[in-house]
């Protein structure tokens, strides 16, 4: 950890140079974590996380002008940084959250009006995730099995609390997908898996 610590400085220091800027750095040690400090004309708080789980470090930092006093912010929000393994991973974006398998890979994400869209891969499928704003208003015309239908251009084949179960498609290209009503929410959240043998995603994914 220390050592990562040290070519972290040294990238920084390097960059310092090249401006004509002194370099300073420090770090304390922690239990699986180092906390650190460096100014070389700006000034910056990390955290350097191991997670053995996983065997991965992860870099956490905030840095701004010298002459402002953000330490405990930073410390704060460092602190608050969690790694995750396990079969599961957490995403969460604007008001959208999931819990899905570790095998789904991000491609992109897209922001519209009402609307946030995640394209995530895994081996010979693929998953769309949609959370829609305003559930009430998309759905007071035809239901949620109605609604969920002309979304995803699927057919529905079970409706139960709140979630509808659609598939559809032609080979070689199939579709399955849920549709989950967050009413605390007032939002809609689509999961669509397409590919050969698209799997159906799960409503406990959805948070």
């Amino acid at each position: 950890m220390n050592r990562k610590v040290l070519e972290y400085f040294s990238k920084l220091e390097s960059g310092a140079k090249k401006r004509r800027l002194g370099f300073q750095g420090d770090f304390d040690l922690g239990d699986s974590f180092v906390d650190f400090s460096w100014h070389a004309g700006v000034k910056g708080y990390g955290r350097l996380l191991w997670d053995s789980e996983t065997r991965r470090t992860v870099l956490v930092e905030q840095s701004g002008d010298a002459k402002k006093s953000f330490k405990r912010e930073a410390r704060e929000w460092c602190q608050a940084v969690k790694t995750y393994g396990g079969p599961t991973l957490p995403w969460s974006l604007l008001g959208l959250r999931l819990q899905i398998p570790d095998r789904f890979t991000i491609r992109d994400w897209k922001l519209f009006s009402g609307r946030i869209t995640l394209n995530f891969l895994t081996r010979g499928s693929r998953m769309i995730v949609d959370r829609w704003s305003f559930a009430e208003q998309l759905t007071a015309s035809k239901g949620l099995r109605g609604w969920g239908e002309s979304a995803t251009g699927l057919a529905a084949s079970a409706t139960n609390n709140g979630i509808v179960t659609l598939e559809g498609g032609r080979w070689p290209k199939r579709a399955r997908a849920i549709v989950v009503h967050q009413e605390d929410r007032n939002q809609l959240v689509v999961l669509r898996s397409e590919g050969r043998r698209p799997e159906l995603p799960e409503p406990a994914w959805v948070l």
